[in-house]
């Protein structure tokens, strides 16, 4: 019999109620490795032949120093707000005689650390409580889907088998399982597009 609606609500609360540590040790790695990171993710797209999403977090930096400019590579440079196009005369001026609290920053989007996939998953949860936004999976009688909104600070992407990547991935999807009812498993997080809504089946009760 198909997982109802109360069923997988049920399983949430479960989930919600773990520490972050806990919850990492309810997130399934079998399926998880092909969305870790841009090079899992490019590996799995093409070893499955099939898109593979994966997550990526929002930084910003306080470029402060002379120091820390140079650190950053050339690229990541001429995105330093408020320092484009300045010359190397002109760059060290500027820190020797910036006032105290004017800052430059950086913003860039970086890979998430184990904590930081299980603080994302973390957040999910707790969404999904005030949401009735669950799906039937392929296996519709121990499995279901969640799918929600991606939080800030995260942001959603894609790759596909021809190494083409997709940004502004929309939705946020848990694979959850209640084989065990009293032991909800996360099997798998990832991003996806609005498409893959299509023909997704609502849990009813």
């Amino acid at each position: 019999m198909p997982i109802t609606l109360t069923q997988a609500k049920a399983a949430m609360l479960i989930l919600s109620g773990m520490t972050t540590n806990a919850l990492v040790a309810r997130m399934d790695g079998y399926l998880f490795k092909k969305h870790l990171s841009k090079a899992t993710a490019e590996e799995w797209a093409g070893k499955d032949n099939q898109t593979k999403g994966y997550f990526k977090k929002t930084v910003t930096m306080d470029i402060d120093s002379k120091q820390k400019y140079d650190a950053l590579s050339p690229t990541k440079q001429a995105r330093v707000q408020g320092l484009e196009g300045m010359n190397a005369r002109k760059l060290g001026q500027h820190f020797k005689n910036r006032e105290i609290g004017d800052t430059n920053k950086l913003t860039q989007n970086v890979a998430l650390t184990t904590n930081e996939s299980a603080d994302l998953a973390s957040k999910l949860v707790a969404l999904s409580l005030n949401l009735n936004t669950y799906y039937q999976s392929d296996k519709p009688d121990t499995r279901f889907l969640l799918i929600t909104g991606i939080p800030l600070p995260y942001v959603g992407r894609s790759i596909d088998p021809a190494l083409a990547k997709t940004k502004g991935l929309a939705n946020a999807v848990l694979l959850v399982s209640i084989e065990d009812k009293s032991k909800p498993l996360i099997f798998n997080m990832f991003p996806a597009d609005n498409d893959y809504l299509r023909n997704k089946v609502l849990l009813v009760n």
